[in-house]
């Protein structure tokens, strides 16, 4: 489609020369709506479609002449729907006594995106914009924005989507758990010390809720004749964070 039209006019002469005429025909605007329900391809249609709809030519006094060019072709490209994951891009930290108690969530989570199957079919997902907050003590409900390729759209028209973030108030509590092996050598060995000391922040309205069947320590054992063995912890419940774990390493025995 061209940047300009070239329109010749005819009519009366105060007609032109009281200025109102030009200045109003500055600029045209084309409502495209309707090549929605066009399939991809080439659509051409006069010129004359869109001009004769400019409200100061339709008076009898002027007369259109010749537009040039006289017909206006429309590239419409074949469109396509993908569902694609919002990733958050947030670096937060907490006060003293206060921690990120859960997941981050962005709603909605995906979103469908339109566009050529060539541009889209390269998109895996759609990054919000970078958020940094500082000595949070309480939760954040806030919107975000997200951009999208040129030639690519959405469903959500002002391009945001909600990001919760859960904060509260946390305590630290110790928790002597088991060590078990791997699952594979269950039963042949066994370790000193058999329990190990997990000392984790937990938020205040679920220390009540946790016991020691939420955490699990696992010895790692890359091989049988293994000496001493790092102490992983491989179980959290959800919201707890560890802050430290002791002893780090443990001896195995064979089990008698």
């Amino acid at each position: 489609m061209p940047d300009t039209l070239l329109v010749s006019l005819s009519g009366t002469g105060w007609k032109f020369l009281s200025g109102n005429l030009f200045s109003n025909l500055q600029s045209l605007t084309i409502d495209i709506s309707f090549l929605s329900r066009q399939p991809a391809g080439v659509m051409a249609y006069p010129s004359s479609r869109f001009v004769n709809r400019i409200p100061e030519l339709k008076s009898a006094e002027v007369k259109i002449l010749r537009i040039e060019p006289d017909t206006l072709r429309f590239f419409l490209a074949e469109n396509f729907t993908l569902k694609v994951p919002v990733i958050a891009d947030v670096s937060v930290s907490c006060t003293n006594q206060f921690m990120i108690s859960g997941e981050i969530k962005v709603m909605p989570d995906s979103i469908e995106i339109f566009g050529n199957l060539q541009t889209i079919s390269a998109i895996t997902s759609v990054a919000a914009s970078p958020l940094q907050l500082d000595q949070l003590s309480a939760s954040v409900d806030t919107t975000v924005t997200f951009t999208l390729p040129t030639g690519v759209r959405s469903g959500i028209k002002k391009q945001q989507v909600r990001l919760l973030i859960p904060v509260s108030e946390f305590a630290e509590k110790q928790f002597s758990v088991p060590v078990r092996p791997p699952l594979n050598m269950i039963g042949r060995f066994r370790f000193y010390p058999d329990h190990a000391i997990l000392t984790v922040r937990i938020p205040v309205a679920k220390l009540r809720s946790i016991n020691t069947s939420d955490f699990s320590v696992i010895a790692e054992m890359h091989s049988t004749d293994s000496k001493y063995v790092r102490l992983i912890c491989d179980k959290l419940p959800l919201g707890a964070e560890l802050f430290h774990l002791s002893p780090p390493f443990a001896e195995t025995y064979i089990q008698n």
